[in-house]
């Protein structure tokens, strides 16, 4: 093999080479584009969760609120039949 056809051959490897290179870079470049779009869903998806755990931690609360209110009418109700029992007693 002679100077000139191993030079082609080196020629071409390069072409090859630098033809695959763009194929990569056009390649990575789409990956890129769709981890980022991964990354924003994902975010996205993060806020709505911290949303919905903020708001399902108010309602708890507010629930437990509730409870207790209604255990104190319910004890204060308790108190006043109690009276009206010793007040009946009496008589």
């Amino acid at each position: 093999m002679n100077w000139s056809e191993q030079i082609d051959r080196i020629e071409d490897k390069m072409l090859r080479l630098a033809q695959q290179f763009r194929h990569l870079k056009v390649e990575n470049e789409a990956l890129r584009q769709q981890l980022q779009q991964k990354e924003n869903t994902i975010s996205v998806l993060t806020q709505k969760l911290e949303n919905s755990q903020r708001i399902l931690a108010k309602e708890q609360g507010k629930e437990e609120q509730d409870t207790k209110m209604l255990m104190q009418q319910i004890d204060q109700y308790i108190e006043e039949l109690d009276k009206c029992i010793e007040w009946l007693h009496k008589i």
